[in-house]
């Protein structure tokens, strides 16, 4: 337990030298409280931490800065870490998350965080697993607890609130909400996401800008991703991207989108490059939306109805010319043109043989089916996506014998 509203460097190591390494430890059932460099298990970290875990609750006094789950401050190496700690900064803070406040040229990988982090009003850079990726390294993370940035927040996402570094193999599931630059993966990216996902419900609110499914606003490049939870705000919506000035290329969005200026089924406002994306629209979903909110650039976003979607023969095949669908190395799989399109370095591949040449097979998770597919001369093999195993156990069921 450690109340120092006002201190700085706080946590169960105040802060490490760049030498230090931290491994094998975990913090549990913290109570933290501090003002600047906060977390359940290090204050700032500038040498190696692995191996690691937190859980309780981190607080962040009004105007705090770097309140995050595990560490406030990353300058180095974070690996095969996570954090079930709630985090709530108040009022006028910055730069807080659920793992990492700001990523400063460091490297994160193997790492999630699964708690609730909450903003007060006037905030900024506040996400599921880091508040601002500044030059670093963010690979194969998650985040699936609810974000929630108070009013007049600014970059909020469902992993990262502001990325200047590189995302890869990376997704989201919580609930977003925010005011300005607000994504269900990213809220701001100038620089790179790719082999990504985001399945949370993206909310911006009454005079929210810039909202999107994957990413509020994006000036960098953005490839192999995609976003599937509704989308609301107020100007520039996007079920993929809110505002873009950069690149997307082999993108899809199927939330519903909803709005007030510059709302599309893709993109919200498009001033950069859209290509070979696709964006759900079918009976009583997006129906009357562009791909993009401002249609004289709706070059590159294609709609295409659910059932198309779950269709490889929709997407731009692998070798067709730059930038196309990769579905034999593969980059995707559809399953046999049973699901939308998954990342296949993002999902557990389930694979076994059936009694039945002709039998099907269930996948169930929580006592729901989630997905049926048929064996093939009694053998099967199937995708499911990585975010389905953090909901519980998966189970297979044969049916037809």
């Amino acid at each position: 337990y450690i109340n120092a509203p006002n201190a700085t460097d706080v946590g169960l190591f105040g802060g490490t030298g760049s030498g230090s390494v931290i491994e094998n430890v975990g913090a549990t059932n913290v109570q933290i409280s501090g003002n600047l460099n906060v977390g359940g298990l290090a204050g700032q970290n500038g040498g190696t931490i692995s191996g690691v875990y937190s859980t309780g609750a981190v607080t962040g006094s009004a105007g705090s800065n770097s309140v995050a789950g595990l560490v406030g401050s990353n300058l180095n190496v974070i690996s095969d870490a996570y954090s079930t700690a709630t985090v709530t900064a108040g009022n006028g803070s910055q730069l807080v998350a659920g793992l990492v406040g700001i990523n400063y040229f460091g490297t994160i990988s193997n790492a999630y965080s699964t708690g609730a982090v909450t903003s007060g009003s006037s905030s900024n850079l506040v996400g599921g697993l880091v508040g601002n990726n500044v030059g670093g390294v963010i690979n194969d993370t998650y985040s699936t607890g609810p974000v929630n940035g108070g009013s007049g927040t600014g970059s909020v996402g469902g992993l990262v609130g502001y990325n200047s570094g590189t995302i890869s193999n990376a997704f989201s599931t919580g609930a977003v909400t925010g005011t300005q630059d607000v994504g269900g993966l990213v809220g701001y990216n100038t620089v790179t996401i790719s082999n990504a996902y985001s399945t949370g419900a993206v909310t911006g609110g009454g005079g929210s800008s810039s909202v999107g499914g994957l990413a509020g606003y994006n000036t960098g490049a953005i490839s192999n991703a995609y976003s599937s939870g509704a989308v609301s705000g107020s100007n520039d919506v996007g079920g993929l991207v809110g505002y873009n000035s950069g690149t997307v290329e082999t993108t899809y969005s199927i939330g519903a989108v909803s709005g007030t200026t510059n709302v599309g089924g893709l993109v919200g406002y498009n001033g950069g490059t859209v290509e070979t994306s696709y964006w759900a629209q079918d009976t009583g979903l997006n129906v009357g939306l562009f791909g993009v909110g401002n249609p004289s650039s709706n070059t590159g976003a294609t709609p295409e109805t659910l059932a198309a979607m779950r269709t490889q023969g929709t997407f731009a095949p692998f070798g067709t010319g730059a930038p196309n669908w990769d579905f034999t190395t593969p980059v995707w799989t559809t399953n046999g043109d049973t699901t939308t399109p998954l990342l296949v370095a993002l999902s557990v591949n389930l694979s076994g043989s059936t009694p039945g040449s002709t039998d099907s097979v269930d996948v169930i998770s929580g006592g729901v089916v989630l997905y049926t597919t048929a064996a093939s001369g009694g053998n099967y093999s199937f995708y499911v996506p990585d975010d389905v195993l953090t909901t519980g156990a998966l189970l297979t069921d044969v049916t037809g014998s």
